[in-house]
């Protein structure tokens, strides 16, 4: 007989993956529910993707990407040149892209789904950075007006609402940003890497912005960049559009000013207006919105009004909850036009937020009560255990090492158990239960259906 290695194997985690106790999950499952509910709420149906896509999927008819992603392979297959690619996932929406050029026939339109799944990306881990997290995401796709942008708005105002906390829904249109070099007069070529400056205002402040657009370093040697040939006119003018203030409105009439003569600068602006005025019609307290034109998010990716969601206690965490209409994500599948709008919101970091804010009460366990009893009851106490669990009532049968009452009743309260019925011998021979109320420490004899009744009038 061959020899059994009694090596041990390093229980470790790879980096940027994480197992959730149960306390977490208990939290993350309240919070997901909260969010099922906002989703159905607006119309939004149930749908999941593949997690393991193409690699053409992903990223492209010639698979090139500069993403650090996991690709992955079936070990018992041989891989050859000819062999299909294949990848995790890094996202919901560009499966959802494919799922819609594939079922283009058939499908409803327009077609509002929300999907909350895993996504693997292989950059490095850093605090709040993880390889594996959750997406939650809410689209409408075939949907080519601003009243589908308008729910995106209104449901991620009433999902912040459900989840009772402090917030600021942020607007911007990515029409608007591509009038400005029109409006200041520099070359079209140098938008997206002048917007990428300008998006990291709240990190790097104005000073920063204006080295990096300068290309030239400060003091300290920070903020050196490529010189984009902007003169100091240009870079002012652009700090000062990103800086506007005022009401809403005072906003969008500044900037209308500065975009006149742009057809599609100015048809952003008259969107966002249209999106104000609707948004508050659908319950959106106008506090919570604010237009903000500093705000670019996914050059590349966004066409037209986008969206984001800060609290309003920690703006340092950034978005919680964000998106955008994107016109062209089925284009790379299919020649069909598909409009669609919609929003993410990055739950990990939320429930990093809630966790250390104390938000909800939640408890160590799923468990209303655990089951107690002695050698010689066991029999007994898998019948009463049965009875509870046929009457909705969330059970834990006691089946550890230490079987003295003590030690089962200590368990309970480890666990925060808010109820133990006991099946002790007594018991047995009386037919009937000790209820106990961990909370108020009390405890009393009584059926096993009154002990039910007590327990789900609770």
């Amino acid at each position: 007989m061959a020899n059994v290695s009694t090596k041990k194997v390093s229980p470790r985690l790879i980096a940027g993956f994480r197992d959730q106790s149960p306390s977490n999950m208990i939290l993350k499952r309240r919070v997901m529910e909260i969010l099922i509910k906002q989703f159905e709420l607006f119309g939004f149906d149930p749908f999941d993707s593949a997690t393991v896509q193409l690699e053409t999927v992903l990223f492209g008819e010639d698979e090139w990407t500069d993403m650090a992603y996991f690709r992955t392979w079936n070990n018992q297959t041989r891989m050859t040149q000819d062999s299909e690619k294949m990848a995790l996932r890094f996202d919901l929406t560009v499966p959802l892209g494919s799922y819609v050029a594939r079922n283009i026939e058939t499908i409803s339109r327009p077609f509002a789904r929300w999907q909350i799944g895993n996504v693997f990306r292989g950059e490095k881990p850093s605090d709040g950075r993880f390889r594996e997290f959750t997406q939650c995401d809410a689209d409408i796709l075939f949907a080519p007006g601003v009243a589908s942008d308008v729910q995106i708005v209104a449901l991620m105002s009433s999902v912040m609402n459900a989840l009772d906390v402090g917030f600021q829904i942020r607007i911007n249109n990515r029409k608007t940003l591509n009038g400005l070099p029109i409006a200041f007069k520099f070359d079209p070529e140098i938008l997206v890497p002048v917007l990428q400056i300008l998006d990291k205002r709240d990190k790097i402040g104005e000073e920063g912005i204006r080295f990096e657009l300068r290309g030239s370093p400060d003091d300290k040697g920070e903020f050196q960049t490529t010189d984009l040939g902007l003169s100091s006119d240009q870079i002012e003018q652009l700090i000062a559009f990103t800086n506007i203030e005022g009401e809403n409105t005072e906003r969008l009439d500044q900037a209308a000013q500065i975009m006149q003569g742009i057809p599609g600068a100015l048809a952003g602006i008259e969107e966002l207006r249209e999106l104000l005025a609707l948004a508050t019609m659908s319950g959106v307290d106008e506090s919570n919105i604010l237009v903000d034109l500093s705000m670019v998010r996914g050059l590349g990716y966004y066409t037209g009004p986008i969206f984001e969601t800060i609290l309003t206690d920690r703006p340092e965490l950034g978005s919680v909850f964000a998106g955008g209409r994107y016109d062209n994500l089925v284009g790379r599948f299919s020649d069909a036009s598909v409009p669609a709008t919609g929003a993410s919101f990055g739950i990990d970091r939320f429930l990093a937020y809630a966790k250390s804010e104390g938000l909800y009460k939640t408890p160590l366990t799923m468990n209303q009560v655990l089951v107690a009893y002695q050698p010689d009851t066991l029999v007994t106490a898998t019948q009463v255990v049965a009875k509870l669990r046929e009457a909705g009532v969330r059970a834990l049968l006691y089946d550890g090492e230490d079987i003295t009452f003590r030690h089962q009743i200590g368990h309970a309260k480890v666990l925060q158990i808010p109820w133990v019925v006991i099946v002790g011998s007594r018991e047995v021979a009386d037919g009937t239960v000790a209820l106990k109320n961990m909370l108020k420490r009390t405890q009393d004899s009584m059926s096993v259906s009154a002990a039910v009744e007590k327990i789900l009038a609770v």
